[in-house]
């Protein structure tokens, strides 16, 4: 009896092992599963955020440019690149288009030449700074004119630009005129991962990131780079974006995944004058 009672403890302890071993695995196969869940998810809401705010921001191409008006046109030779929403440096990897990217719009409270000076008055000036870009929009349908300039300095309610603005030939800017501030954003695909930038910061969005661009015509196809102003003017209609993101960690068996999310974005402001 006394030898069958070791026997059956041993026995026991043997499937008590067994059993053990069994739950010990099945739990480090579910904690590397979950893990690479985790990885995997993660990966995909960093590409989801970026694609997100470069869709955005991109659809708003020009927004605060007058280049809809017929005294500002793209390609007129007066006015260098200042009508131009999407600069014709653009790439695959790289695009630097203007937007007005706070959303903030003035308005002249009095009339303004400026053949005659480079100051001006608006009637709250609440959200202009120095070093900004300013573009004026004529709201007056007999003189479709523009104007581009930078802002030297503020004093109350009157704003100073920086010499020699780019404006329609013989402009004169009547009150009720809409000023905005337009900034310059880049995006930028690169070894350091995709890079935002504008006039007051330059950010890494993810070091592990990357995007590609394919610039679309009226019928969908893809156009040639570099794009000149009359492509831009007549043609461009959309965007291709495509974001790449790693995951920050390797997966079970030590491979990286790759999360990668495509949109094609409509150049609202461009489409809306054709």
């Amino acid at each position: 009896m006394r030898g069958e009672t070791i026997v059956s403890f041993l026995v026991g302890v043997m499937i008590s092992a067994v059993a053990l071993g069994a739950a010990v695995t099945g739990l480090t196969t579910f904690s590397r599963a979950s893990n690479d869940h985790r990885q995997i998810s993660d990966t995909e809401v960093i590409a989801r955020k970026i694609l997100d705010q470069m869709s955005y921001e991109i659809r708003l191409t020009g927004g605060g440019v007058p280049f809809h008006l017929a005294g500002f046109q793209i390609g007129d030779t007066t006015l260098g690149d200042s009508p131009l929403p999407i600069l014709t440096s653009a790439s695959a990897t790289e695009v630097t288009f203007k937007i007005n990217q706070r959303g903030r719009v003035g308005m002249l409270s009095t009339q303004f030449d400026p053949s005659l000076g480079v100051s001006f008055t608006l009637v709250d000036v609440t959200g202009f700074a120095t070093g900004q870009e300013v573009y004026f929009t004529s709201v007056d349908p007999s003189n479709p004119d523009g104007l581009h300039g930078v802002i030297q300095s503020i004093a109350g309610s009157v704003i100073t630009l920086e010499a020699n603005p780019i404006y329609t030939a013989g402009a004169i800017f009547a009150p009720g005129t809409i000023v905005q501030p337009v900034s310059e954003v880049t995006y930028r695909s690169d070894e350091n991962g995709i890079t935002r930038i504008d006039e007051l910061s330059e950010v890494v969005m993810s070091p592990s990131a990357s995007f590609s661009l394919t610039y679309l015509g009226n019928d969908g196809t893809a156009l040639a780079l570099p794009m000149d102003e009359t492509t831009i003017r007549t043609i461009l209609s959309s965007i291709q974006v495509i974001v790449d993101v790693d995951s920050l960690l390797p997966v079970t068996g030590g491979d990286v995944r790759t999360a990668q999310l495509q949109t094609r974005v409509a150049l609202r402001g461009l489409n809306a004058i054709r």
